[in-house]
């Protein structure tokens, strides 16, 4: 028998053979995966489809994180109870308010919907009824997501500057830097790079920028471009680099300032005793 799995509209046609066909080439990539799956399940019972919903999308479509998706798990037959599964764990018994299990016409527990999806979120879900011995998964990715970089506010010129890039999805994304559009080599004189890890503990590489004494021509604007699979996402931040002497410069202005304000009170105490010495001569 076939098993038919869709996105939205994307439909890949699966049989004992392997893949049959799939379209929209702009997530070529999703099927492609995802028929991987497929293939291996093909000892079951009854017609499943499984589609992401809309809302956020599947495969690189998830750009906001905090929206949320809903999967769908239909069986040929209404009166069959479908399970959602997440790690080994029925989504039924969830009491977090993550995920909520719905109908689909009079059918039930055909719906999971994945609520405020973050990093915590991405990975494989299952659906399984009485009908398949073997669940049929489906893997929820998501474009990179990249926070706002910090720059400091006090970097002199000389001294070391860090950048950091804060990313996370699945897959796990890539960083790349730039600097006023070019990329940033580990040849470049005084540049390197380090990898970090997510709050999920998986490793983004390149994630940290480090350039050794900077110059006042660095002050410019520094791009981190965090890809995977499903392309790129950028975050641009502006370093300001400040004279050597910019520290000194208060501290010469107070000099300054009371040097003249001496030099005021002098004259004017010397004014002074003239003025007293002419109306008062001896």
């Amino acid at each position: 028998m076939k098993l038919s799995v869709s996105y939205c509209g994307v439909l890949i046609r699966s049989s004992s053979v392997g893949v049959e066909e799939f379209s929209q080439s702009g997530l070529k990539m999703a099927a492609q995966k995802f028929a991987a799956v497929v293939v291996a399940l093909w000892t079951v019972t009854a017609s499943v489809v499984f589609c992401i919903a809309a809302l956020t999308g599947f495969n690189g479509n998830l750009t906001n994180p905090g929206n949320s998706v809903t999967l769908v798990c239909q069986s040929d037959d209404p009166s069959v109870v479908v399970q959602f599964f997440r790690k080994g764990v029925d989504l039924a018994s969830d009491k977090t308010g993550k995920y909520s299990i719905g109908n689909i016409n009079e059918n039930v527990n055909k719906t999971l919907t994945v609520h405020k999806v973050g990093e915590q979120d991405l990975g494989e879900y299952l659906c399984q009824t009485a009908a398949t011995p073997k669940p049929v998964s489906v893997t929820l990715y998501s474009k990179p997501v990249v926070s706002p970089i910090s720059t400091p506010s006090n970097l002199i010129e000389g001294e070391t500057l860090e950048l950091t890039c804060v990313a996370w999805g699945l897959p796990t994304p890539r960083c790349t830097w730039l600097k006023e559009g070019r990329v940033l080599s580990a040849s470049d004189p005084g540049v390197s790079f380090s990898d970090m890890k997510t709050p999920l503990n998986a490793s983004v590489a390149n994630a940290r920028l480090t350039v050794v004494g900077m110059k006042r021509s660095d002050q410019t604007d520094y791009t981190c471009s965090a890809a995977g699979d499903t392309g790129p996402t950028n975050v641009t931040a502006y370093v300001r680099v400040k004279d050597r002497l910019a520290a000194v410069w208060p501290a010469i202005g107070i000099v300054i300032v009371i040097i003249l304000t001496i030099v005021i009170i002098i004259f004017a105490e010397r004014r002074r005793r003239q003025n007293e010495a002419k109306l008062h001569p001896q």
